[in-house]
């Protein structure tokens, strides 16, 4: 089995929310599906450079994680699924 990352970027936590619900609708487990909310304050600086290097690690491209995690740090939420790759389109 071969695992794959797919992530995608809510500017709404609300959003982001939903479609973590969407997904385990359609069948992804809790262990799949990460939400990943951030704050638009200066504290989630560090968070956002840690997100960076986590998806990186996971499989994700530099310059991808880092616009995520920029997203991130301006207050939007990250929704990653984890998963086999013939479950991924």
């Amino acid at each position: 089995m071969t695992l794959r990352t797919r992530t995608r970027l809510f500017l709404d936590r609300a959003d982001a929310a939903a479609a973590t619900h969407d997904l385990g609708i359609a069948g992804f487990t809790h262990d799949e599906v990460t939400l990943v909310a951030g704050a638009a304050d200066s504290g989630a600086v560090g968070l956002a450079g840690g997100v960076a290097g986590c998806l990186t690690a996971s499989g994700v491209e530099a310059p991808d994680a880092q616009g995520l995690a920029e997203g991130l740090r301006r207050g939007g939420a990250i929704v990653i699924v984890r998963t086999d790759e013939a479950r991924i389109e």
